[in-house]
């Protein structure tokens, strides 16, 4: 923990990703003691942003921006994915949203997942929802989105992207 600690004070003021659970009780205690901007998460990594750089899709995939009409599948795959109900409606709102830059991977022009990449805090922060389809994972999808959003991360001046989920959702991990 203190080697972490240390290394989260040698990145400050430069772009840092940060991958967190939010589900661990440990995590609030750590935030507090650590005065860290995380509230309900355990620290567990720190990187530069731009460490995922060339990324190959298996054939048939591509990553492209949000478009008109990707929130009826966004909604679609975040329901299968998190067992939790948005309709297209709000979907499209938060997918398209002044904060966020969304990206869509599809599997011969059907989406199958998606990444919205959100600023948060006067543009410091970025938080990010990832989510792909279950027949679809295991591919290189998730870690082509995740670059794509880290690429737009950096291109809004953010410096520092929290990435939490589920300890219970173990392809997340």
């Amino acid at each position: 923990t203190w080697n972490l600690v240390s290394r989260i004070q040698e990145t400050a003021g430069r772009p840092t990703f940060v991958r967190v659970p939010n589900d661990n009780p440990f995590g609030r205690l750590f935030a507090i003691h650590f005065q860290l901007p995380l509230e309900t998460s355990l620290l567990l990594a720190t990187r530069r942003p731009g460490f995922l750089r060339n990324v190959r899709l298996a054939p048939g995939y591509v990553i492209r921006p949000y478009g008109v009409g990707d929130e009826v599948a966004y909604a679609s795959i975040h329901d299968r994915c998190f067992n939790a109900s948005l309709d297209a409606d709000e979907m499209r709102r938060w997918a398209s949203g002044p904060r966020q830059e969304s990206f869509t991977a599809t599997f011969h022009g059907n989406p199958v997942g998606f990444f919205i990449a959100e600023v948060r805090r006067g543009r410091r922060f970025g938080d990010f929802n990832l989510a792909i389809s279950e027949g679809h994972r295991r591919r290189g999808i998730g870690t082509a989105l995740l670059a794509a959003g880290l690429r737009s991360f950096e291109r809004r001046g953010v410096i520092t992207v929290i990435a939490d989920y589920w300890a219970t959702n173990a392809p997340a991990a």
